[in-house]
């Protein structure tokens, strides 16, 4: 149960290779102790892990194979088949894939907001921000990042903040608004520096 925490704690500390080798032996224990949840969320963490070291074909397999797990679960593991399919529409932003990234991040924005899980809203909306910034609707993604981070702040929510202040550095600079990038560039990376997090420090 450690490797499932463990793994992404590693990787923000710049040590995702090292903790990618435990994560299949862990995997195998979890399901034949009839843990099929923290299998998937294990899967889920491998997936993100993956993605940011450029490893983007095992994350997608790591993504399906949560939501599978998932449902596989039953009811209990239901609940949680939107964020796996949000994770794997903001993999599929990533490669540009926005036709099919789409309704998936729509589909758990809705589903998070009919269970009035305002943290998870947030996020989504934050993931439907970084879609439309990449497909060159910086206003649209701006003005979404913004509630984001106001949202944020008034939760006390320091990591969702850096975050929604990391993308929106990145739309600045792709509207030339250079200025209010190095300014917000410079605060966020004080706040992830805060947090502890030196990878999120580091872009």
């Amino acid at each position: 149960r450690t490797r499932t925490g463990r793994l992404y704690t590693m990787h923000l500390l710049g040590r995702g290779q090292e903790a990618l080798d435990d994560v299949q032996p862990a995997r195998q224990i979890l399901l034949r102790h009839e843990e099929p949840l923290r299998a998937a969320v294990l899967d889920l963490h491998t997936a993100v892990v993956c993605s940011e070291l450029g490893r983007y074909d095992e994350a997608l397999r790591c993504l399906r194979r949560a939501e599978e797990t998932y449902l596989s679960a039953g009811p209990s593991g239901e609940r949680f088949v939107p964020g796996a399919r949000a994770n794997r529409g903001i993999l599929l932003t990533l490669l540009g894939d926005f036709r099919r990234a789409e309704p998936l991040l729509l589909e758990a924005r809705d589903a998070f907001e009919r269970r009035s899980e305002r943290a998870s809203v947030l996020r989504a909306e934050n993931n439907l921000a970084i879609l439309y910034a990449a497909q060159g609707h910086l206003s649209l993604a701006l003005r979404l990042l913004s509630e984001v981070l106001a949202a944020g702040e008034q939760a006390g929510d320091s990591v969702g903040v850096a975050r929604a202040a990391l993308y929106m550095v990145e739309c600045y600079l792709r509207l030339n608004r250079d200025v209010e990038a190095l300014e917000l560039a410079e605060e966020t990376a004080e706040r992830f520096a805060r947090c502890g997090t030196p990878t999120e420090a580091a872009k």
